[in-house]
């Protein structure tokens, strides 16, 4: 098993990296996340394990052991994976990354930035956030993404969030598709730069257009056998990046999937999920010539195991493919990652007035403190990382981010914390944070914060920066551009409100906090810079 690895140690080796790289672990607590992870495990050579009610069993450590992975992903939040979890794996030696938002779309956008340094499509997929209501159908959107190696991204209904289209830009994306019940004019109007291609209706109607592309680069089928919707989860340790994906619900679901197979001489077929309805659909597709092998257990991470085993050498094929294709893509991989460390200080330095924020109303920070101070030390590792081995250093800024972030949220859970518009903040439109901004508001106080404090010109900078975000995003007709301005906008109002809220309680604003307002506005502007240069390139 793999132990305490000492950081000099991962700099050499982790550029050649053999065996399993990567096991991605989720929650059974909820779908969306385990749909976004499959589609990134079919397209990098990942599989997908369960943790039964968030939690670490025997079944999951066994994987572990058998895999030796250089690193175990998690995705999702505290809420469906506790951070005891995390600690767990740390202390059998692996090092553990996390990916996750408060809210799901969140979560698999961390999960696109995490695995795609450039894509060519996406597929976004309704979202109600009623697991009974859209598993079946996220387990087509599944099928369509797995398929043309595409991240998969839950939306909620009739919004697509600033945060997604941002992303969309980033990743260098020009297809998307949308799968759903029904599209608003208003999502069909934001994402009609994207080529997009909607497959929308019942259920029916869209199994029967998902298949219908699907069968053109599938051989193979995963039937998941799953009466309850939290017994999807064992489908992840499959590589679904050759497969169709069929949900069973019930054996009147069977007929067709005979159908299905025997048009289109589908072969290998693997039935995974609650062991009863396994049996039977085993049962009822032998009697018909199928040929049929079946991975149930009595739990997810039983099936998952049984599963990843048999599958354990395609993984590995697959990501031996796409670290060829890497090798190609070092100059682009350097500079996604260039801007993801210019991220993470930001964002470190937002976390980092929040901090003070909770201090100056008497919290004790100084366990935040030292997390803090941990993650300054690992984006310096990242810096120097960043031209030798880019993939650590992407490792070493997730793990800064979330070293504040995660004691934050814990935290926040302690003072009751209201969750309400940080959860609307992750999912708002463009349109929506553009009437929100409420510059004007925070430029009302400014003499309030000058009288109070004297020092209150990071301030003003942080609000003459959002103004000019926001004009220039109102001139923007790229709505991708747009949307990546106005949040931008967003996280320099709110990061000047709260600096306001220091000022009033503090009646001074410290030096550090200053300076990081500085470094702040410096990024942004050479960030302009960059984008001005590439288009002057382009044209």
């Amino acid at each position: 098993m793999r132990r305490t690895i000492i950081l000099g140690l991962i700099v050499l080796s982790l550029g050649t990296v053999f065996a399993e790289e990567q096991v991605m672990l989720v929650s059974d607590l909820n779908t969306p996340d385990l749909f976004a992870a499959t589609a990134a495990g079919a397209y990098e050579g990942v599989p997908v394990i369960t943790l039964s009610n968030g939690a670490l069993d025997e079944n999951v450590t066994a994987v572990l052991e058998e895999a030796d992975p250089a690193e175990v992903i998690l995705v999702g939040g505290p809420v469906v994976i506790d951070e005891g979890v995390e600690e767990e794996i740390e202390d059998l030696g692996y090092t553990v990354v996390r990916l996750w938002g408060i809210e799901r779309t969140k979560t698999a956008l961390e999960l696109a930035k995490y695995f795609w340094h450039q894509a060519n499509c996406a597929v976004l997929v309704e979202d109600t956030g009623s697991p009974e209501n859209d598993s079946t159908l996220q387990a087509e959107a599944l099928n369509e993404a797995s398929l043309n190696n595409c991240p998969l991204i839950p939306v909620p209904r009739g919004v697509i969030p600033a945060d997604l289209l941002s992303i969309l830009h980033e990743l260098k994306i020009n297809r998307v598709k949308y799968i759903g019940r029904q599209i608003s004019s208003e999502v069909r109007s934001e994402l009609q730069d994207f080529n997009l291609t909607e497959i929308i209706g019942n259920l029916t109607r869209i199994r029967n257009r998902v298949i219908a592309r699907a069968l053109d680069k599938a051989n193979a089928m995963v039937i998941v056998a799953s009466p309850q919707w939290n017994e999807t989860h064992s489908m992840g340790a499959a590589l679904n990046n050759n497969s169709v994906v069929r949900r069973v619900v019930s054996m009147d679901d069977v007929p067709e999937i005979i159908d299905l197979i025997q048009a289109n001489n589908i072969s290998p077929v693997k039935v995974v999920g609650n062991p009863s309805l396994a049996n039977n659909v085993v049962s009822e597709l032998r009697d018909n010539g199928i040929t049929v092998v079946k991975y149930a257990g009595a739990k997810p991470a039983i099936a998952a195991r049984k599963l990843w085993q048999a599958e354990r050498n395609r993984f590995n094929a697959r990501k031996t493919i796409r670290r060829a294709v890497k090798t190609g893509l070092t100059s682009t991989i350097r500079n996604r990652v260039r801007e993801l460390l210019n991220n993470t200080e930001s964002a470190i330095d937002e976390l980092e007035a929040e901090i003070e924020e909770l201090s100056s109303e008497g919290a004790d920070t100084s366990e935040l403190e030292e997390k803090l101070a941990e993650a300054r030390e690992l984006l310096d590792q990242a810096q120097g990382n960043i031209t030798m081995d880019s993939e650590l250093a992407q490792r070493l800024l997730n793990k800064a981010l979330n070293k504040v972030k995660q004691r934050l949220w814990v935290r926040r859970q302690v003072i009751n914390w209201d969750w309400v518009e940080e959860l609307r903040d992750e999912v708002q439109s463009a349109a929506q944070i553009m009437n929100r901004l409420r510059i004007s508001a925070v430029e009302e106080n400014l003499s309030a914060y000058t009288n109070a404090c004297g020092n209150a010109e990071a301030i003003q900078d942080l609000v003459n920066k959002a103004k000019d975000l926001r004009d220039e995003a109102a001139n923007e007709t790229d709505r991708a551009k747009k949307a990546a301005l106005l949040r931008e906008a967003k996280d320099n109002i709110d990061h000047a409100k709260r600096l306001g809220r220091i000022c009033l309680v503090r009646k001074s604003i410290p030096q550090r906090l200053r300076n990081a307002v500085t470094s702040k506005i410096r990024r942004v502007n050479v960030k302009k810079a960059a984008s001005i240069l590439r288009r002057l390139r382009n044209n």
